[in-house]
Formats: C-alpha cells, sequence, structure tokens
C-alpha cells in the first residue's frame, strides 16, 4: 500500500471516528477520546488537530466520497499534514 493511500485511509478512518462525536464535544478533548484512544496527550493533540480548522471533517469526508482531492481546502489540508507529522 502506497504512503497516499495509508494517509488518505487513516484520514478516512479519523472522519468516521469524528461524526459519532456530538458536535458540541467535538472543540475539546472529552471521554470519548479517552476512551477510544486512551489518555495519551499526544493522540489527543493530533486528533483536536483536525477539529481545529472549521469544516475540515466534512471536507475530507467529501474527498473520499468523491476521490477529489482538489476538494480539500488549504487550512485542512494544513492541519491534516501536521497530523501526519506528529502522529505517524
Amino acid at each position: 500500500m502506497s504512503q497516499t493511500s495509508v494517509k488518505f485511509s487513516i484520514a478516512l478512518i479519523l472522519a468516521c471516528v469524528f461524526m459519532v462525536i456530538a458536535p458540541g464535544l467535538a472543540a475539546e478533548p472529552s471521554t470519548e477520546f479517552t476512551t477510544l484512544f486512551g489518555k495519551d496527550p499526544d493522540v489527543l493533540q493530533c486528533l483536536s488537530t483536525l477539529q481545529s480548522v472549521q469544516g475540515c471533517v466534512q471536507e475530507i469526508i467529501t474527498l473520499f466520497l468523491s476521490h477529489q482531492v482538489q476538494l480539500l481546502g488549504p487550512a485542512c489540508c494544513k492541519a491534516l499534514n501536521e497530523v501526519d507529522d506528529k502522529c505517524w
């Protein structure tokens, strides 16, 4: 599997996790994150990086559904790259 495929697979998994979390709780690390990923502050920081950009999770979902990378906005793309550098 290519590195790009791995990145997109991980982003898809993260997007699915974010869809399960209530929007009002998504801005701060909550017990849902702690339950799913433990108490590792690095992991919680990685997850919050995508949530810090408004609409980024939706852009990632749209990207996977349409297979059009150009639909990913610059702010979300930057956040996704930061997640890659810090977390994997």
